[in-house]
């Protein structure tokens, strides 16, 4: 795991125990693709906010994905998500990169699930890989909810920002709500079936006497 992995993923936990805006506690870009700098202040810190949640998420869901992959010998699955972590290592995220990296993400829990449905058993160091990834799986699971709303709360303050917007701003901020709008849409499928394939990799964990972590039920449960 390279030092960057490392370091995001500790920063992904301060999101879900933290208040503020993702740019100012995480020292993502102010100003991420295809912002300007006239563009409405509380349209920026929004779209800055959404993006950020959806870089942190998918920093941790991928280290979770990456070891998963390992462990079940996916190889195609883990060279796709090494060169995932390779591009989330330029700090940014944009609507068209998330899209790619939710259709990823299911790819890899559906190779996962199929894996597991055929009794696959691990090795000692498949077992390790397993344990490994548990924990940044649950916290890319708890962003979610927190992605989604962002996103809702930015195609909201976009629209009512148009009303008072020069002709370059409305035509800007039209384009960054029907972005944000087309990554929510993306989410109404990616979060159920995340939030089901964390069920089955925990009951498999246990089934296996793999240790798991203490809050691990409880932390899928509040969801």
């Amino acid at each position: 795991m390279t030092r960057f992995m490392k370091t995001a993923t500790v920063s992904v936990l301060f999101a879900i125990i933290s208040a503020g805006s993702a740019h100012a506690q995480f020292g993502l870009p102010k100003s991420l693709p295809g912002l300007g700098s006239d563009e409405k202040p509380v349209v920026a810190a929004a779209t800055s906010d959404f993006y950020g949640v959806a870089f942190l998420m998918r920093v941790s869901m991928n280290e979770a994905e990456l070891g998963l992959a390992k462990a079940f010998g996916l190889q195609e699955e883990a060279r796709l998500l090494e060169l995932e972590a390779e591009r989330l290592e330029s700090g940014s995220i944009t609507a068209g990169g998330f899209k790619d990296s939710v259709s990823l993400s299911e790819n890899t829990q559906k190779a996962i699930s199929a894996k597991i449905d055929a009794g696959y058993e691990l090795d000692e160091e498949g077992r390790m890989h397993f344990q490994n990834a548990i924990p940044p799986f649950i916290v890319g699971i708890g962003l979610l909810p927190a992605l989604k709303e962002e996103g809702e709360k930015f195609i909201e303050e976009a629209k009512a920002a148009q009303k008072s917007a020069s002709f370059t701003q409305k035509a800007l901020m039209a384009k960054k709500a029907i972005e944000a709008a087309g990554v929510v849409k993306e989410l109404k499928d990616y979060i159920p079936s995340t939030y089901n394939s964390g069920k089955v990799l925990i009951n498999y964990g246990k089934s296996n006497e793999i240790p798991m972590p203490d809050n691990a039920t409880d932390a899928l449960g509040s969801l």
